[in-house]
């Protein structure tokens, strides 16, 4: 098994922490001259050294992974810290010294609390990193079977066009259209699978990079879009799944959009982060399958409507640690926001 250092670090904070509360305890357990009552609370003391050092190496040895293990070990520190300032500050207050046996078992008391916390804290990001991949998982199962039926019925159209010996270019051109779709379903089906199994790289890409990038697929699909960008040179942490969210929200408000204004591709800074808006003329999403796709309501109703590119795009958006909403434009259509960290 491959040792990893930094794992290691990690965990061994809070094995390091009851070693070093433990000692005091059990030399006070060894002077056989302790009344009773410190006699037991050396013991106590003793026993949470002991739990601490088994949960470094408990910690080490779980599937908990080494950020969540660094989580655990930054809590632990945390109620060590916190607590030891506040014993010292009351003793210069006060000029009241205690047995340092005493000291150690009340900074067990919060150090254990404290990794308790942490487990719990890690425990509650991994449910919600599993409802986010049910989530994904879910959503494109039903738009994949959606999608499916859908091309399969137009598959029947065609078989039905092939007995018709005059129409060999649009059954052709048909089933070019539905080889391409079947194509597309399969690279979002893709996307989303490295979403939910891949680790994300963050790099500092400017966010003209990434419209090119987004603009490079869309142009095949609709050579004839007019679309206007204007994002400045800002740059933002992300990495290159991000072009392809971005063309699906661009995609989305040519298919949904108006066939008047140009779409508009803008950036501008709003704080510490890049926002960067996709924005139509269109008749704007329905108020209900905008909640669904930004998980403000269940899914239980979940029709096909805009197809896959939202929900990629806010998967996408939120694998790089963004945000991603939908809000109405002036002119009453759709603007889709990225909301990501400025590099």
């Amino acid at each position: 098994m491959r040792v990893s250092f930094q794992r290691v670090a990690v965990c061994s904070v809070v094995s390091v922490t009851g070693f070093a509360i433990l000692v005091p305890n059990l030399l006070r357990l060894l002077s056989f001259d302790e009344p009773p009552l410190g006699f037991g609370l050396a013991g106590l003391g003793t026993v949470l050294a002991l739990v601490l050092v088994g949960a470094g190496v408990y910690l080490y040895t779980t599937d908990v992974s080494t950020p969540h293990a660094a989580r655990v070990a930054g809590w632990n520190v945390l109620g060590v810290v916190v607590l030891g300032a506040v014993l010292y500050l009351s003793s210069l207050y006060r000029n009241i010294s205690a047995p340092s046996f005493l000291i150690a078992n009340v900074l067990a008391v919060s150090a254990f609390a404290h990794v308790l916390i942490g487990m719990n804290d890690v425990r509650r990001i991994r449910a919600e990193a599993l409802a986010s991949e049910r989530e994904k998982l879910a959503v494109s199962n039903r738009l994949v079977r959606h999608n499916l039926r859908h091309e399969a019925q137009l598959l029947h159209g065609v078989s039905a066009q092939l007995e018709d010996r005059d129409d060999v270019d649009l059954v052709a051109s048909s089933v070019s259209e539905i080889a391409a779709g079947l194509g597309e379903m399969h690279d979002a089906v893709q996307a989303i699978q490295r979403l939910v199994e891949g680790d994300p790289e963050l790099e500092r890409r400017p966010v003209s990079s990434i419209v090119d990038g987004a603009m490079a697929e869309v142009r095949e699909r609709y050579p004839d879009a007019s679309v206007e960008v204007n994002v400045g040179d800002h740059r933002v942490l992300a990495g290159p799944e991000l072009d392809g969210a971005i063309a699906g929200l661009i995609e989305n408000a040519i298919e949904y959009g108006g066939d008047g204004e140009p779409i508009q591709i803008v950036a501008e800074r709003a704080g510490g982060r890049i926002e960067l808006a996709v924005v139509d003329d269109g008749p704007g999403i329905p108020e209900d399958e905008r909640r669904v796709v930004l998980g403000e309501t269940k899914m239980d109703q979940l029709e096909h409507g805009s197809g896959m590119g939202l929900w990629l795009a806010r998967w996408t958006i939120g694998y790089y640690g963004g945000e991603f909403d939908l809000e109405r434009s002036e002119s009453g259509g759709t603007r889709a926001i990225a909301r990501l960290e400025a590099a």
